[in-house]
């Protein structure tokens, strides 16, 4: 299995198994656990955003802003607002994926 694909397994199971189905992260910290690049990470994020299997936001101040009501992705990861976190959610798709295909990946 590829880092890539330990990445995106890792962040779905995180998700599973918390209380909330949900954790905030700093994509500097994700690049630091897993040893890929930051900006790949952030499209890693967005791939499986995108593809309906997690949920991507941040606060903007004022409430949690989806990823996709950010003006760009820069705009997402560039917040300062929460000190630079980002919030994940686990989806059904994602769930459902995770127990259907154990070598997800």
């Amino acid at each position: 299995m590829s880092r890539y694909e330990e990445f995106r397994r890792r962040i779905l199971e995180r998700a599973a198994t918390e209380l909330n189905r949900r954790f905030s992260v700093t994509t500097r910290g994700l690049a630091n656990n897993h040893g890929i690049p930051e900006s790949h990470i952030r499209e890693e994020l967005f791939r499986l955003a995108e593809l309906g299997l997690i949920s991507l936001f941040a606060w903007d101040g004022e409430r949690e802003r989806p990823y996709n009501e950010w003006p760009d992705k820069a705009s997402l990861f560039a917040n300062t607002t929460d000190k630079g976190h980002v919030h994940i959610g686990l989806l059904s798709a994602g769930g459902e994926l995770l127990s259907k295909d154990p070598a997800f990946g």
